[in-house]
């Protein structure tokens, strides 16, 4: 029995059209969104809205305009494959780099992808590529913005909630946290653990700045495409003579 085509995700916040992606934005789509399912990305003819179906890749109603969203052909995919395979030419750290990143967000033993043509040649490179550089620890930073949601949830100012999680020691961030008042326990549904050592801040920035990414990468699409990290790190400019 043939399959039905299925819509199965869509944007609510209309991202930018794929290609109108740069390059290494378009490599990272592909190896952490789009994956084994990449021939299922469909745009629609009218309005340009984008969905990822699975089945039988054919035209689905397009849930923005009513129009109808399509598979890219081949042709596109080949443009966007050189796309991709310039910007992994002209970036010789792009595939190390995201490679590492794909170690550090998947369980020990996942497997990376393996994409056919036009895109054999990424699997290669990732295949042969040598992680670099240091992996963003993106889990830690979502923990931490979950717990201060919660915080935030019971009306707890932000600085008192760094007033709890200054501190390196687990047990001493437990205590200082059981001391909150009865009626915010109340309203959290019990004491919140606290001890887990991404929830410890040296700073008030760096509890913003990382709660603060955690939220972009759940509201912006563009945010996770350009690998955004928590902390812009500046090339120091050589000395003038």
């Amino acid at each position: 029995m043939r399959k039905k085509s299925r819509l199965i995700t869509t944007s609510p916040d209309r991202p930018r059209p794929s290609a109108a992606l740069s390059g290494p934005e378009f490599v990272r789509k592909l190896l952490f969104e789009l994956g084994p399912a990449w021939k299922g990305l469909a745009g629609c003819e009218a309005c340009g809205y984008e969905v990822l179906i699975v089945g039988a890749f054919d035209p689905v109603p397009c849930p923005a305009c009513g129009g109808t969203c399509a598979p890219f052909d081949p042709t596109w995919w080949e443009r966007a494959a050189r796309k991709m395979r310039l910007a992994c030419q002209r970036d010789k750290a792009l595939v190390p780099s995201l490679k590492a990143e794909w170690h550090a967000r998947y369980p020990e033993g996942s497997h990376l992808p393996r994409f056919p043509e036009p895109l054999s040649w990424l699997s290669d490179a990732l295949e042969t590529a040598v992680p670099i550089g240091r992996p963003l620890e993106w889990h830690s930073h979502f923990r931490l913005a979950h717990l201060v949601d919660r915080f935030q949830s019971a009306r707890l100012p932000l600085a008192k909630i760094f007033e709890i999680l200054n501190h390196p020691s687990p047990k001493e961030r437990q205590r200082r946290s059981d001391r909150l008042p009865e009626f915010v326990n109340r309203f959290l549904g019990g004491r919140l653990n606290v001890q887990d050592k991404a929830y410890y801040v040296g700073t008030l920035e760096e509890l913003r700045r990382r709660v603060r990414w955690a939220h972009r990468q759940w509201t912006h699409p563009a945010a996770r495409l350009k690998g955004e990290r928590v902390r812009n790190r500046t090339k120091k400019r050589a000395p003038r003579d």
